[in-house]
């Protein structure tokens, strides 16, 4: 009686699999790594542009004056961009809102000082530019934010190096 042979792979075999695997994996997972960062802060990038066009928004909506500003605590606006920030109105009509997602090795810087104002949909401070720093003291990205309100996203290869620097 004939009897089927089995077919399997040797133990040769699955060793020198398993060998490429792990060379294959292990030079994607840096690679993997870069990718998860730039996704991370292109994030919190959105998430800021969502935030000031929201402001400049509600201002044009409902006529009234809407700042945004940092906070380290998420009730008071306290000018520490690098913590979160606060969407609010004196008034009271909107309720705070309040985003963090910064780990402490990076900052996030405003070019003026204090808070950014809506009135009537225009900004009343002057221009000025957000940028996120790296570890390295590199620019991750920055916004513009112009006169008229008006926010634009400014890739890392056109963001000042100087701001990050000290």
């Amino acid at each position: 009686m004939n009897r089927p042979r089995l077919q399997a792979f040797t133990l040769t075999e699955l060793l020198c699999s398993m060998a490429i695997l792990a060379l294959a994996i292990s030079l994607a997972l840096p690679a993997l790594h870069d990718w998860s960062e730039r996704t991370r802060q292109q994030g919190l990038q959105d998430e800021l542009l969502i935030m000031l066009r929201s402001a400049r928004a509600w201002s044009v909506g409902h006529n009234l004056e809407v700042w945004l500003c940092g906070s380290s605590d998420g009730q008071t606006c306290d000018d520490s961009w690098g913590e979160g920030w606060l969407l609010q109105a004196p008034e009271g009509q909107i309720a705070p809102r309040r985003f963090v997602a910064l780990e402490p090795s990076r900052r996030l810087l405003w070019s003026r000082s204090g808070k950014v104002r809506f009135r009537g949909g225009l900004t009343v401070t002057t221009n000025g530019t957000f940028t996120l720093c790296t570890p390295d003291d590199q620019p991750a990205w920055a916004i513009v934010l112009n006169r008229q309100g008006r926010a634009r996203p400014v890739t890392s290869d056109d963001a000042d190096p100087a701001r990050c620097q000290g």
